[in-house]
């Protein structure tokens, strides 16, 4: 496969990674601490890729490596662990 078809793959296993985590925090009680903390982290994460004028913004290019996006994809996972308590999150 191409880099940029690997690319798109990669970017698809991570919106599924967000949406995971977005189900599991929805099925955690409302008034549960770890639900808002994940919730406010990630919202936090997710607010520079869903800033185009950043994202697309030739200064901050070296912000967004593969090196990051995998260091992203791996904290969504340590979160879907934690908010579906399969385990403490290291």
């Amino acid at each position: 496969p191409t880099t940029q078809w690997e690319a798109l793959r990669e970017g698809i296993d991570d919106l599924r990674y967000v949406a995971t985590l977005e189900q599991a925090l929805r099925a955690r009680d409302t008034d549960d601490a770890t639900r808002r903390r994940v919730d406010a982290q990630l919202r936090s994460l997710l607010e520079g890729y869903l800033d185009p004028a950043r994202f697309f913004d030739p200064k901050h290019a070296d912000e967004y490596t593969p090196e990051k996006f995998e260091r992203d994809r791996q904290q969504l996972i340590r979160w879907i662990r934690e908010v579906r308590a399969e385990g403490p999150a290291p």
